[in-house]
C-alpha cells in the first residue's frame, strides 16, 4: 500500500513539474525536457509539500508559531518591517538570506518562520525541526534562563571520540553567536536537526549510549529550570525518548 502511494505520489509530482516547466520556459507541448530537469523540479515540489506539511503539523502544538516566507523577498520584508531586530541585526540577516545560508529564523517578532526559497535550495525539509525546537526550548525553560552548555559538552565529548565528522557538520551548520548560552542552544537545535534528518545511527551501540546522556542532562536541565521531573529508564527509552523529541519538535 505504502509503495502504491509513493508511485502516486512521485508521478504526481513529475506531471505537475512538466506543467510548471513548460510555463516557466515557455515552451510547446510538443518540447520536451531532460530526465535530470524534470526529476529536480519535481524534487523542489516534494521539499515544498514536506515543509508546508511540517509547518501545518508544528502550528497543531501548544505555543507554537511557525509560518513560511516563501519567497527570498517575502522573507527580506519581513526583516525590514521586524521590530523586534536592530538594524545591524537586520542587516546581517539580510546578506545570509541573499546568498542562500540561512534557511529560517526563530524569533521575528516572536514568530518563527521558515525561508521556502533557501530552504528548498538547500535541501533542508528539517529547518522546521531546528526554528520550532528553539520555541519549545523558550516553551519549557524560559527565555534565556536554560544553560545547555553541559548538554553541548557531553554531546560534543561523545562525538568527538565516536563520530568526529558529524561534530564537525553540527558546528559548521549551526548558527554562531559571541553569547556561550544563545550558542550552546543552537548547537542542540542543530543536533536535533541531525536526528530528525536520520543522520545519526541509533543502532550503533555508541549512538544509543549517547541517547541515554543525553537523557541525563535534559533531566537535569528541565528538574533545574522548568521544574518537570523526567524519568528515562534505559537505552531504549532514552533513544526514544531523543528521537521523539526531534520528530514531535
Amino acid at each position: 500500500h505504502g509503495l502504491v502511494e509513493d508511485q502516486q505520489t512521485y508521478n504526481r509530482l513529475m506531471s505537475e513539474a512538466e506543467i510548471l516547466l513548460r510555463k516557466e520556459k515557455n515552451l510547446a507541448p510538443d518540447v520536451y525536457f531532460t530526465t535530470e530537469e524534470l526529476t529536480n523540479k519535481a524534487y523542489d515540489l516534494y521539499l515544498k509539500e514536506n515543509i508546508i506539511n511540517k509547518a501545518k503539523s508544528a502550528k497543531k502544538s501548544n505555543g507554537i508559531t511557525i509560518e513560511v516566507a516563501e519567497t527570498n523577498k517575502e522573507a527580506r520584508d519581513l526583516i525590514n518591517k521586524a521590530e523586534n531586530l536592530s538594524d545591524k541585526d537586520k542587516s546581517d540577516i539580510l546578506i545570509k538570506i541573499d546568498d542562500g545560508t540561512l534557511n529560517g529564523l526563530d524569533n521575528i517578532d516572536g514568530k518563527s518562520f521558515i525561508f521556502m526559497e533557501n530552504a528548498v535550495a538547500n535541501g533542508r525539509t528539517s529547518t522546521i525541526v531546528h526554528e520550532t525546537g528553539h520555541q519549545v526550548f523558550r516553551k519549557i525553560f524560559g527565555e534565556g534562563q536554560a544553560d545547555f552548555q553541559p548538554m553541548v559538552q557531553t554531546i560534543s565529548s561523545w562525538l568527538e571520540y565516536t563520530d568526529p565528522e558529524m561534530l564537525n557538520v553540527i558546528r559548521l551548520k549551526q548558527t554562531k553567536s559571541d553569547n556561550a548560552k544563545i550558542n550552546a542552544e543552537e548547537f542542540v537545535a542543530e543536533f536535533l536537526e541531525q536526528i530528525d534528518q536520520g543522520n545519526i545511527d541509533f543502532e550503533n551501540t555508541d549512538n544509543r549510549r549517547l541517547a541515554s546522556l543525553f537523557g541525563l542532562v535534559a533531566t537535569d536541565i528541565m528538574s533545574k529550570n522548568g521544574g518537570f521531573e523526567l524519568e528515562i529508564k534505559g537505552e531504549a527509552d532514552a533513544v526514544n525518548f531523543l528521537i521523539q523529541l526531534a520528530a514531535k519538535i
